[in-house]
């Protein structure tokens, strides 16, 4: 397994330089970077990181119930798979202002970012994630034992260091955000953290004060596994925003999962008619409707945002990944295939 570290990103960066991976990444190798000699494969640059000090459904945060009463459109696939494989024709009712979603396989058409990780080169997102002191490019662990990043959660008094990046991406009112996860063996999920998700130029975190054009939208791991959406809006209705969790659902350690987000702004402003829904393999976990996310038409207000944000947390021990003898314990995770996408599409599951 080859690994890269990387060097903790905390300022403003706002053009980001591809590195080169030598061809000994592939060979197993020490791998060398080579910085400055080719650009970027995509148009995004670094935002501001996210607070640190994040307070994770603190006593005033809503839990709104998710009833698995999905009003999610049918799905069409579009691609063949194997029966055994393929997810649900159709997923329910369907609102008519929801446009429909299509299931594929790889990597997404009109999709303003796709980062493998299997290049010589990594996009600027790839970039800027590895040079994080917390981020490895990995050889062999990725879907189907392509290259990944692995991600080390260390456990500390905030819960675990934050790993943050949050990368600009082209202004939209709707976005589909795709990725792979495959949590270690032996992860201790504790009280929960941070997964990522879209938000605003100036996505709002910790607590901090929502504004007409800020808002975020990002999925959670929970106790045991569980998963759920947490969403920074104009109607939300305590300060440490809402969540949805999914019903009868738990990531297991040592596999992979393809999760599909999909954010939909309200429009026009005044009406609360934004949602975001998450798939698990092609299949609705979680639908999070009704929400205002922004009470502005402002360029500011629309998904600009990738928010790579993942660690344990809340701000304290208690959500701190421990070992059997309770000292803090340094846990990790897999991530593979980024898409970002305009279309409304899912991505199932890409393990063969």
């Amino acid at each position: 397994m080859v690994e890269i570290a990387g060097k903790r990103r905390r300022c403003i960066v706002m053009a980001v330089t591809a590195l080169t991976l030598t061809a000994a990444a592939y060979s197993g190798a020490p791998v060398k970077l080579d910085g400055g000699n080719v650009q970027p494969t995509d148009s995004g640059t670094l935002a501001a990181p996210a607070e640190d000090a994040e307070s994770l459904l603190g006593a005033d945060a809503r839990v709104v119930e998710n009833t698995g009463d999905l009003p999610s459109p049918p799905v069409d696939i579009i691609e063949p798979v194997d029966a055994a494989s393929a997810p649900p024709s159709g997923y329910g009712a369907s609102p008519s202002q929801h446009p429909q979603s299509t299931v594929v396989a790889g990597a997404f058409a009109g999709s303003v970012l796709n980062e493998s990780f299997d290049g010589k080169t990594m996009t600027g997102f790839g970039t800027a994630i590895i040079d994080d002191d917390n981020v490895y490019l990995v050889s062999g662990k990725g879907v189907n034992g392509s290259n990944a990043i692995k991600v080390n959660y260390r456990g500390n008094s905030k819960g675990s260091e934050r790993v943050i990046v949050n990368y600009k991406l082209p202004r939209s009112l709707q976005y589909t955000l795709n990725f792979d996860v495959n949590f270690c063996a032996g992860f201790d999920f504790r009280k929960g953290g941070k997964l990522h998700g879209l938000g605003s130029a100036n996505p709002v975190a910790g607590g901090k004060e929502v504004s007409p054009p800020r808002w975020s939208a990002r999925s959670m791991f929970r106790r045991q596994g569980g998963l759920q959406s947490y969403i920074y809006s104009q109607n939300m209705k305590g300060k440490y925003g809402d969540v949805v969790i999914a019903k009868n659902f738990r990531f297991q350690p040592g596999r992979y999962y393809a999760l599909t987000l999909q954010v939909v702004l309200n429009n026009p402003v005044a009406a609360s008619n934004g949602y975001m829904r998450i798939f698990v393999d092609g299949t609705p976990v979680i639908y999070h409707g009704n929400i205002k996310f922004r009470s502005t038409e402002s360029l500011d207000s629309q998904i600009s945002t990738l928010m790579f944000n993942t660690f344990h947390g809340g701000h304290a021990a208690d959500w701190a990944p421990r070992n059997a003898n309770g000292s803090y314990k340094v846990d990790c995770a897999y991530f593979d295939n980024f898409a970002v996408s305009p279309l409304l599409e899912v991505r199932y599951a890409l393990v063969m």
